[in-house]
């Protein structure tokens, strides 16, 4: 995958929002193009594209702890490139909600 564009960074960010810590974890794509400013297909094709590059590896299930009765929850980043590690955490970062 090519380096990440301002549209992808949102995208990634959108799909990694407190607000997708539901019930229902795909959040829809019209809703992340609406919130960010670009078309549906836009979206669709980022998403695709991230998953089929591996950039994107899959989807997993995170509860709202609220939901279950705790204050927080945690989240593991595997990174095989020590060197690459404070750029990482410094993209995270910008994650609003994290």
């Amino acid at each position: 995958m090519q380096a990440l564009d301002d549209i992808q960074i949102r995208i990634m960010k959108e799909l990694a929002s407190p607000r997708s810590f539901r019930w229902d974890i795909r959040e829809s794509y019209g809703s992340i193009a609406e919130r960010i400013g670009v078309d549906e297909e836009t979206v669709r094709r980022r998403v695709k594209r991230a998953r089929e590059s591996g950039f994107l590896k899959g989807w997993k299930l995170f509860l709202n702890p609220h939901l279950i009765g705790l204050e927080s929850t945690g989240m593991q980043l595997e990174i095989d490139d020590e060197t690459r590690k404070p750029e990482v955490i410094s993209r995270v970062e910008q994650v609003d909600g994290l």
